[in-house]
């Protein structure tokens, strides 16, 4: 399984030229209530399981809602996390599904869809695991082109297939949560499901490492002197199990 971290570089050549706004956005499973906003799907699926048998692939439906309002014209780009080898995936959006060909991929600017404010348009990821057991874990950013490439929200998925139950997973899941968030002068990141001590950064959108410390259990952290803006808490194990989470400065 190959891991990439989504540190400084990263974030620098993907988002570099990008300019940040507030999101406008809802996002949320198909059939649920619960906002995904800079947040991760999981998603278990068995090897026998009937649409995988049918199908060949692996569908999740996420609904993408306008809350704004004027229109938006949305692209998604496809960055993966970590993915095992020989896995393909495909992104339907727009009228089109297109192979999600090197990373990062961008969805085709003349496929976009118009949502309209209140409108609604489903994000429809597909996954061909090829029958190999294992864990992908892809990030789709949502940016509005028209508008000097605004980049405006972002939902991870984390397909298990063929292994664990997704209760099984998540028990075993190394997993953080940051709050408040929005925060203005503080923000707590607490750790769950391991006591190990771990390595916890700050990010800013252009890469810059903003802090460095070590966490075991639970970190405050000072973020009074920092602009407002949208901003990465990573945290990495000692096996260099990689998690991230936006978290928005606003004073």
């Amino acid at each position: 399984m190959k891991f990439k971290y989504i540190i400084a570089s990263i974030l620098f050549s993907v988002f570099g030229s990008m300019s940040f706004a507030q999101s406008n956005l809802e996002i949320v499973e198909q059939g649920q209530t619960v906002a995904l906003n800079g947040d991760t799907l999981k998603v278990s699926v068995a090897q026998n399981d009937p649409y995988y048998l049918d199908f060949g692939f692996i569908a999740v439906r996420i609904d993408i809602t306008n809350t704004a309002s004027t229109s938006k014209q949305l692209t998604i780009t496809r960055t993966v996390i970590s993915e095992p080898t020989q896995w393909q995936d495909q992104i339907c959006w727009g009228t089109g599904c297109f192979d999600a060909t090197g990373d990062p991929y961008m969805t085709p600017i003349s496929w976009a869809p118009d949502l309209t404010s209140g409108s609604s348009f489903e994000l429809k990821p597909q996954y061909d695991p090829k029958n190999i057991n294992g864990v992908g874990h892809y990030r789709y950013y949502l940016t509005d082109f028209q508008n000097s490439n605004e980049y405006l929200d972002s939902v991870d998925v984390m397909l298990t297939f063929g292994t664990n139950s997704i209760k099984e997973q998540n028990e075993l899941d190394l997993s953080f949560n940051v709050s408040p968030n929005p925060a203005s002068n503080f923000v707590n990141v607490s750790m769950k499901n391991t006591s190990e001590e771990c390595i916890v950064k700050l990010i800013d959108v252009l890469g810059n490492e903003i802090l460095i410390d070590r966490i075991s259990g639970q970190k405050k952290i000072d973020v009074s002197n920092l602009k407002n803006g949208i901003y990465f808490v990573i945290v990495s194990s000692k096996d260099q199990k990689i998690l991230s989470r936006k978290m928005i400065v606003r004073h």
